[in-house]
């Protein structure tokens, strides 16, 4: 399901994905495959913080920051301070 995807871009913020898909936004629309470009659109805009779809379909999600900390944590999420100290 994409819309996972998207939420956790919105969520977790990794820049580098930000940027795999930014790319390939722009070779989709090189390539005419209109698809993967309205596809891969969507998920860029998901890094967005003003995200229109995240209050719209994940507000069970947003409201509950418990959920929020569970889902980070289940996908082994760290903040760029916290990776510097692993090596």
């Amino acid at each position: 399901d994409e819309g996972i995807i998207e939420l956790c871009c919105h969520v977790l913020q990794w820049q580098e994905l930000k940027r795999h898909f930014a790319e390939a936004l722009v070779e989709a629309e090189k390539n005419g495959s209109w698809n993967d470009w309205q596809y891969l659109g969507h998920v860029v805009e998901a890094f967005d913080s003003g995200w229109e779809d995240a209050q719209d379909f994940y507000a069970d999600y947003f409201n509950n920051s418990h959920l929020r900390q569970r889902l980070h944590s289940g996908l082994g999420y760290r903040t760029p301070i916290e990776f510097e100290g692993i090596n």
